[in-house]
């Protein structure tokens, strides 16, 4: 179950992260699943998220990639995003801050695909809903959500990441 805004939900987020990740990933969620922290950043109104997230420990992914999020068209699986965490880079170089970063921008990544998906990539009805969204798809193609993610969700992220390591760093 999540915890989202006063109200239950059925958990929707199928963890397969091994070791650190998972540590790091166990972390990052209280004792009821919640992560409104990250949650909250990204409201649709009272419309659900009709989608699922799958955290999977990776093999293939480069040595310079730490993760990857396939939307449901590049995972081959219906209604749902999956985040690849890069295995070597989590077991054997990455901090444990590094991690808990990569699941956030990798999260946040979901997040923004999902508008495009439920709205099943009508531009009008994107334009429409999520003005914001649309016009960095719009002005930046190929790479609109890091330009996105970059102008809007840097605090998140550093809110995240004080969350995870209890202010331990400065911004």
């Amino acid at each position: 179950m999540v915890e989202f805004n006063d109200e239950i939900y059925d958990d929707k987020t199928d963890n397969q992260l091994t070791r650190k990740a998972d540590c790091v990933y166990q972390k990052m969620v209280d004792n009821k699943n919640n992560i409104n922290w990250i949650l909250e950043n990204f409201n649709d109104g009272d419309t659900h998220s009709q989608f699922n997230l799958k955290l999977v420990m990776s093999t293939t992914l480069g040595n310079k990639t730490n993760a990857s999020t396939a939307t449901p068209l590049q995972s081959g699986i219906s209604n749902t995003f999956v985040i690849s965490i890069n295995q070597s880079h989590a077991e054997n170089r990455n901090t444990t801050l590094t991690i808990a970063r990569t699941i956030i921008h990798e999260s946040i990544h979901a997040r923004l695909w999902e508008f495009m998906y439920s709205r099943d990539k009508n531009l009008a009805m994107i334009k429409n809903d999520f003005p914001g969204i649309y016009n960095y798809y719009k002005n930046h193609q190929q790479n609109w959500d890091h330009e996105q993610m970059a102008a809007y969700y840097r605090e998140t992220i550093a809110t995240g990441l004080k969350h995870f390591d209890n202010g331990q760093h400065t911004d």
